[in-house]
């Protein structure tokens, strides 16, 4: 985990920039209303980023030492990044309501309103739904010893990261259905995607896993250069308003790193099948370490371009 820690060092200063020039920290001011202050702002996209990183990272080690190899090791790891899931998803609903009663993250312990939030509303049911899937899923790994339990905690914790593709628009429009199967297509895509490499980081080099786990990735980043231009197309209203607007140039960066991710694992697969046979393991995880830093890049900015507004 130190390591990993190392690697999203990159990353972390890409979401601290990119929350800085999107104007995410920049409260919206209304005539007679409370702006939302700025520690609010500040930490959601960071818890947010947070969630989805222990979540990728608990679907991939479940992958990777649940079913393509038998690594006790991993699933313990994956169990405390479902458990840390859950935290993160209790601190997110405490964000949510700050940001809609614009007011400090601990003046938004009101337990009629939090009920009200987590029973009625569909984002709150959403994230309490996180809550109890990513704690059934540490639950269920920390006594699992057959193949349907690992089975039940993997499809509980895909689906604790995947529950908020189905926030954010109208249920009354037909766009929201199209923005939301893409939206959920991109999001199990870059799970597995940047679940299963981070997972890696855990292995020493393992030839075989590896070439196991190849057509996996290479299946999910078509599956998500795919779904995200097509999420893009169903989420921009105004393709005028876009190429002027900010948002296009996340989206290009965004695009940008997925692209070079795309060359460096092919290049990964390659140093894999060709040159295994001598002593590639330093050069192997070097490659392992920038795919990762760029991985979480990808994250960083897929979380601010989550915050700002549609063109």
């Amino acid at each position: 985990m130190q390591r990993l820690a190392k690697l999203g060092v990159p990353a972390t200063a890409v979401l601290v920039i990119a929350m800085s020039i999107s104007g995410v920290l920049t409260p919206d001011s209304y005539p007679g209303l409370p702006s939302t202050p700025y520690l609010t702002l500040l930490l959601t996209p960071i818890v947010r980023a947070a969630l989805f990183v222990t979540g990728t990272i608990a679907v991939g080690l479940i992958l990777v030492g649940g079913f393509l190899s038998r690594r006790t090791d991993l699933l313990r790891i994956a169990m405390r990044n479902a458990a840390a899931f859950a935290v993160f998803a209790l601190a997110m609903i405490i964000l949510t309501l700050a940001n809609v009663m614009a007011v400090q993250p601990w003046q938004a312990f009101d337990l009629t309103i939090m009920t009200s939030f987590l029973t009625q509303i569909d984002e709150g049911r959403y994230l309490l739904l996180q809550v109890l899937f990513s704690g059934l899923t540490a639950w269920i790994l920390s006594r699992a010893q057959r193949v349907i339990e690992l089975m039940f905690a993997g499809g509980a914790m895909f689906i604790a990261v995947l529950l908020p593709s189905f926030t954010g628009h109208s249920t009354a429009s037909v766009s929201h259905w199209i923005a939301s199967a893409t939206m959920l297509l991109h999001l199990g895509a870059m799970t597995i995607w940047i679940g299963g490499a981070v997972a890696l980081v855990f292995v020493r080099h393992d030839a075989e896993l590896i070439t196991k786990l190849s057509p996996i990735a290479i299946g999910a980043y078509a599956l998500l250069i795919v779904s995200g231009g097509a999420s893009l197309f169903a989420r921009v209203s105004s393709w005028s308003d876009f190429f002027q607007d900010r948002y296009m140039w996340f989206v290009l960066a965004k695009m940008a790193v997925a692209v070079v991710l795309g060359i460096l694992g092919f290049r990964h697969l390659r140093m894999v099948q060709t040159k295994f046979a001598g002593n590639a393991e330093a050069l192997f995880q070097r490659t392992l370490a920038v795919e990762v830093s760029l991985m979480l890049v990808v994250i960083a900015l897929a979380v601010t371009l989550a915050r700002m507004a549609n063109p």
